[in-house]
C-alpha cells in the first residue's frame, strides 16, 4: 500500500468514528467544548516506505484556551498515548494491518477518549473534580493548574500532595 493511501484511509475511517473536525495539515482531529480543546493527533514514522513499512503513533490531548492559544506546555491539561500495548507504533502497511489497527483504535477511542469527552461536555467542573479524585490522574496526566481552576483549590492541593508523596516514594524517601 502507498503511504498516502494508507494514511487517507486511516483518517477517513477515524473521522467516521469521531465525527470531529479534521485538520489535515496537522494530522489532527479536533473538538471544542467551551474553553477546552480535545485533539487526537497522528504522527508518522520517518522510516515509512510504500509497500514495505508504514507506521503511525497517535496521542489524545486535552488543552485549555484559557491557558494558551494552542497546545503547548502552558495550555496542556492532559494527554495519553493511543498506542498499541507494549508497542510504540501502529502498523498500517497492508490492508490486514490497517484494518486491525483501525479496529483497535476505534475500541480505544470508544473506551478512553469518548468517556473523557462526555464527562467534560456534561459538566466541566464535575469532570475536573472526578479526574482529581479518581486514580486516572497518572494515566491522563491532568494539570494541577486546571484542577485548581475548575475543581477548586482543595482538590489541587490534594493532588499536589499526592504527586509530592509519589515522587518521594519513588526516590525511596519518606
Amino acid at each position: 500500500m502507498l503511504v498516502d493511501e494508507a494514511m487517507e484511509i486511516l483518517y477517513d475511517e477515524i473521522e467516521k468514528t469521531l465525527n470531529w473536525k479534521f485538520i489535515k495539515s496537522r494530522k489532527t482531529f479536533k473538538k471544542v467544548v467551551e474553553d477546552l480543546v480535545f485533539e487526537i493527533t497522528f504522527f508518522s514514522s520517518k522510516w515509512n516506505k510504500s509497500y514495505e513499512n508504514i507506521e503511525i503513533q497517535c496521542e489524545f490531548r486535552l488543552w485549555c484556551k484559557k491557558f494558551g492559544k494552542s497546545y503547548n506546555v502552558n495550555s496542556a491539561v492532559g494527554f495519553f498515548s493511543l498506542n498499541p500495548l507494549n508497542e510504540s507504533w501502529w502498523n498500517i502497511t497492508t490492508n490486514f494491518h490497517l484494518e486491525n489497527t483501525l479496529k483497535c483504535l476505534r475500541e480505544i477511542i470508544k473506551s478512553k477518549v469518548i468517556p473523557v469527552l462526555n464527562k467534560f461536555e456534561t459538566n466541566v467542573s464535575t469532570a475536573a473534580n472526578d479526574f482529581a479524585k479518581e486514580p486516572l490522574f497518572s494515566e491522563y496526566n491532568i494539570s494541577v493548574q486546571f484542577i485548581d481552576m475548575y475543581a477548586g483549590r482543595e482538590q489541587a492541593v490534594a493532588i499536589s500532595k499526592k504527586i509530592y508523596a509519589d515522587l518521594n516514594e519513588k526516590k525511596g524517601m519518606k
